[in-house]
């Protein structure tokens, strides 16, 4: 791995740690192996432990403390020391964690055990990362059991997890065996993305390490009893101790308690007046390395957490186990497991006496030690993560996407096409190409006409203040108790070049270019240089029953500045609720108040009055998609839409009503990589009268594969794609010379360049080429007017903005 890789790849551990040493201990190891892993490479762990600051952290680890809370019953939490009520310590956790990530931007977030965080803290950051930073990996590390299944799988479906392991965790790693416990079984994890990497180990330094062990005198055999950070277990230890207390001298067992540093003061203080009266006894807080003392002693009494267990099997002759079982299971489950294994002996909590304790402990330490068996299961957590870890290493890109948004969109290609016969991915509007009437005319320039005689579009002014009007209402509503910020706001401004801006056929533009008497148009050239101006904003509506509710208000305008006649501005709406965590319904409203086609012949025009007039129309598009994720690379797109033209005299009887619909199936491959393929149909309805020459009127079936190339380098991200379509008419009618089987092929190819400025500014380039042919059955071309073949290129270059409101 190159230098400059190494030294720029950043690690994120969530650790919730409201209970207990187990889960900063599991991340601490984990966190180690990767700066070991990837030299150079740095990790950022975020606890909640009040002990974190006794642990020594390598160089290359840092961590963030969060406020310590306490478990108060078996799903509740309060803070520990500071005087906040539940929900603000969650929410101060909740907005320090998306903080720290959010500054840090690792390549990789590693989460622990808890897929939510404590009580859902964590569920922003994961939503905000997928959104943002499409790039960063998000794992799940899992011990190798959680709880009884049924409590697990039931608290699951209470709070979507499943789903939400599915859309925004990339892989689950459980650091266990099958063969002692099958997690994917008990759990219902996915399995496509989960793996096994075997039980951890702790390193060579905490097994080899030379922590003063006090003497055993009369060859007593040495028990070492230990209850993690000591937060519960005490009556294991008073037990003990009372049973020293009994056999007195005579005592075959040297004790050592390690309580622990979360052991409640009272309780140490009771231990420690024990401990004054027998030399049998030796107590201590806190032992740094404990698996050195495990790997000296004869046996290892603990209640069997899962670190704990792990270091047992990892050094220790002899375990003992008496496991919690309130208020989770988790502990009795994995030590009857390894019992049945041959590992350990358990000794149920609710027949812990003095008397049973002695005999227990008399049967452990009669059998061989248990590192010899083999039975035990593969500890190679740490071997196979750090294989991982050097895999996504090599993988990654050095620096994941800023805050912002891509530049191009990829729902823009996933609609079916309702505009009419232009590939998609344009930057500009699409405009709707209509067949060009009337003969005798000559090229004229826009000076010859007025909006006055031509029905031409109005000002830009008056529609543009129709809609920002009821916004602008809506910025209001703070003042009425409401709170109307938008969550998302993002602004293009951009400079380009249309190669064509009518979207006329070959024919047309080469009529055009030899000033043909046949043709007419009220344009000085085929190609113009334009403004775009584009708005959008993104509203988070709150829940609407367990469903997420999102509106975007978009506002866009396309200024030519040779031919202004043909510019063109959109108003967009776009209601999104999110079904389940894998599904997504939209509804997508857009209108656009003045679409100008071109000149026609007026066969209704009275004398003296202009022989041409401008065919415009105002046009309404109505989508509902609904978007499912199959798996986390397969998805589906299933979409109705409908658009209406209502055209203003003299050609409203060309109004026109187009209904349709597609189904899409898109794999991802790869983070960089992805294609797909569309089936759609469509139905047009015209109200043409037969003078015109043709009927508007078709069905038509189409079918259109892609591939979508993304690539992200430091500041720099390049999307590309490339797409194929071809439709069949369904006409049956021979007298439609227009339909009757006909096929066309369309392609298109887009790149699109974002430099990041700023985690707000992006320098953006593109480039866009289309093309297409229409064939009859027999083979001949169609050259109806701007029907026949087509082609066009369009470059811009601009500046993008974007805003995003911090979470509460």
């Amino acid at each position: 791995m190159a230098a400059s890789k190494a030294n720029d790849f950043r690690v994120a551990v969530y650790s919730h740690d409201t209970f207990g040493l187990g889960h900063l201990t599991r991340s601490t190891r984990l966190s180690r192996a990767v700066i070991e892993a990837v030299p150079g490479a740095s990790v950022m762990l975020m606890t909640g432990s009040p002990v974190a600051h006794r642990f020594g952290f390598p160089r290359g680890i840092d961590y963030i403390k969060l406020p310590s809370v306490v478990k108060t019953g078996p799903d509740t939490y309060a803070a520990r020391d500071l005087a906040l009520s539940n929900r603000r310590v969650r929410e101060m956790r909740s907005r320090m964690i998306k903080n720290a990530v959010d500054m840090y931007r690792p390549h990789l977030l590693l989460v622990d055990n808890v897929p939510l965080g404590m009580k859902g803290e964590l569920l922003p950051t994961l939503e905000h990362v997928k959104r943002i930073r499409p790039q960063t990996r998000v794992h799940l590390n899992l011990r190798d059991v959680l709880d009884d299944p049924a409590v697990i799988r039931a608290a699951w479906e209470k709070n979507d997890t499943l789903n939400i392991l599915d859309t925004l965790f990339d892989e689950v790693s459980v650091f266990g065996s099958p063969e002692i416990y099958d997690a994917i079984e008990a759990y219902d994890l996915p399995y496509a993305k989960t793996r096994f990497m075997g039980y951890l180990t702790p390193y060579a330094d905490e097994r080899n390490g030379h922590p003063r062990l006090p003497a055993s005198p009369n060859g007593r055999r040495r028990i070492l009893v230990t209850a993690g950070g000591g937060g519960d277990g005490v009556e294991i230890f008073l037990c003990a101790a009372q049973l020293q207390r009994e056999l007195g001298s005579d005592s075959p067992f040297q004790v050592h308690l390690v309580s622990g540093p979360l052991m409640a003061s009272e309780h140490r203080s009771q231990l420690d007046e024990i401990r004054k009266s027998l030399k049998s006894i030796t107590l201590h807080e806190f032992i740094q390395p404990l698996p050195a003392w495990m790997k000296r002693v004869d046996l290892v009494l603990s209640m069997g957490g899962y670190n704990t267990l792990c270091e047992v099997m990892s050094v220790a002759r002899r375990s003992l186990v008496i496991p919690r079982v309130h208020p989770r299971r988790e502990q009795e489950i994995r030590a009857r497991a390894l019992e049945l294994a041959g590992i350990l002996t358990v000794h149920p909590l609710a027949e812990l006496t003095p008397a049973s304790l002695e005999t227990s402990l008399r049967g452990a330490l009669e059998m061989d030690p248990q590192q010899i068996t083999a039975n035990r299961p593969p500890m190679t957590g740490i071997e196979c993560f750090q294989q991982r870890i050097r895999t996504l290493a090599d993988r990654l890109p050095l620096t994941p996407p800023a805050t912002g948004k891509r530049s191009t969109r990829r729902a823009s290609r996933r609609r079916q096409d309702t505009s009419g016969d232009a590939p998609r991915h344009q930057p500009l509007l699409k405009i709707e190409k209509s067949r060009r009437a009337g003969r005798g005319g000559s090229r004229r320039t826009l000076s010859r006409f007025s909006p006055k005689n031509t029905g031409g579009p109005p000002r830009p002014g008056a529609g543009l203040f129709a809609v920002l009007l009821p916004l602008l209402l809506l910025l209001g509503a703070p003042a009425r108790g409401l709170d109307a910020t938008p969550n998302e706001l993002q602004a293009t401004l951009q400079m380009g070049h249309d190669s064509n801006l009518l979207n006329a056929s070959d024919a047309e533009r080469d009529a055009f270019e030899n000033a043909s008497p046949e043709a007419f148009f009220v344009v000085d050239s085929m190609e113009d240089v334009f403004l775009q101006t584009a708005l959008e904003g993104s509203w988070r509506l709150g829940r609407l029953g367990r469903m997420k509710q999102k509106l975007t208000l978009g506002y866009e305008r396309i200024q030519f500045m040779e031919n202004p006649i043909k510019s063109e501005e959109s108003f967009a709406l776009t209601y999104q609720l999110r079904v389940t965590s894998r599904s997504r319904l939209k509804m997508n409203v857009k209108h656009r108040p003045q679409v100008y086609g071109r000149h026609r012949r007026d066969k209704d025009a009275d004398p003296g009055t202009p022989q041409f007039r401008a065919e415009t129309h105002r046009r309404w598009d109505l989508g509902l998609e609904l978007r499912h994720s199959l798996s986390d690379t397969w998805r589906a797109i299933a979409e109705v839409y409908g658009s209406h033209r209502d055209y203003s005299i003299a050609f409203d009887e060309r109004d026109r009503l187009r209904l349709g619909g597609s189904i899409e199936i898109e794999r991802t491959f790869s983070p960089a990589f992805s294609g797909g393929t569309q089936l759609g149909w469509r139905d047009t309805k015209s109200s043409n009268e037969p003078d015109l020459g043709k009927d508007l009127s078709c069905q038509e079936w189409s079918a259109m594969p892609f591939i979508e190339l993304y690539i992200h380098h430091f500041r720099t991200e390049i999307e590309g794609s490339l797409e194929f379509r071809w439709r069949k008419y369904a006409s049956d009618d021979p007298e439609d010379w227009n339909h009757y089987r006909r096929n066309d092929r369309f392609g298109a190819f887009a790149l699109t360049m974002a430099q990041r400025l700023s985690p707000s500014f992006a320098l953006m380039t593109s480039y866009r080429t289309a093309w297409r042919s229409a064939k009859l059955d027999s083979g001949l071309d169609v050259d109806y007017d701007e029907e026949g073949a087509f082609s066009e290129q369009v470059i811009s270059g601009g500046l993008r903005w974007y805003w995003e409101r911090q979470e509460d």
